[in-house]
């Protein structure tokens, strides 16, 4: 991948293999392998990683602290992060606490969905723990060959934004061919727990919006690092009864 002058850099390259160890799937990536996808390969899955992968990603600019012309903006979403900071401060039960943050996150972005899910090992099933539009649903497994964005973020650790679909006339004309390909604009953000990824934050957004801005973007990954924190504190809490 690195060494080779004649490579295209703007070549997506995925690697397919029958070995599924955590340590192949992060040297491949490190060489610059765009996804690695486990043999025997799911028909569905192939076409839905390829048109994640051409669909154009987000660039998200870092924050500056003299961005005068968003103030009123930025005020806006300093007041959301002292409501959600606080709302994980409180001693609530995982469940409770992950629902309430979740649903101020739908408010926020104007979301059809947002959910927190637990990955197993292997990136092949996930739990959800947590979904604004259903207080009940913790405990629910989900097959992530339906969520190539999801598979994506918990193996790269990295955020994803993707605008909507019908904005790209290509990939508006490839979904057609494939009903499982979701026309939403979304973000999705790693969970992390000490540095190792834990699970996955995602937002869906109604047809009618076809992005998010900036802010909602760090917002849903400022959420993302909350449920973090509230997921430790439930484990280290429920290790020391066990203790």
């Amino acid at each position: 991948f690195g060494d080779d002058k004649t490579h295209d850099r703007r070549a997506r390259v995925f690697m397919m293999s029958a070995h599924n160890s955590t340590a192949n799937v992060k040297e491949c990536l490190r060489h610059g392998s765009s996804d690695y996808l486990v043999k025997p390969v799911n028909p569905d899955d192939l076409v839905n990683r390829l048109v994640l992968h051409m669909q154009k990603k987000r660039q998200i600019r870092e924050a500056s602290s003299n961005e005068t012309t968003e103030s009123g903006i930025a005020l806006h979403y300093m007041h959301l992060t002292d409501l959600l900071m606080r709302e994980g401060l409180k001693l609530a039960p995982a469940p409770t606490a992950i629902y309430n943050i979740l649903g101020m996150l739908g408010l926020a972005t104007g979301a059809v969905r947002v959910s927190a899910v637990e990955a197993d090992a292997t990136f092949t099933q996930a739990t959800v723990r947590g979904s604004n539009d259903k207080k009940d649903i913790d405990g629910f497994v989900i097959d992530l060959v339906k969520y190539p964005e999801i598979v994506f973020v918990l193996r790269s650790k990295k955020l994803l934004a993707l605008d909507n679909l019908k904005n790209d006339p290509t990939m508006a004309a490839i979904a057609t061919q494939t009903k499982s390909i979701s026309f939403n604009a979304m973000v999705v953000c790693p969970i992390c727990l000490g540095g190792e990824v834990w699970g996955a934050l995602s937002v869906r957004l109604p047809e009618t919006k076809t992005s998010l801005s900036d802010f909602e973007i760090r917002f849903a990954q400022l959420t993302a690092h909350v449920i973090g924190s509230i997921v430790a504190r439930s484990t280290k809490s429920e290790s020391d009864e066990a203790a």
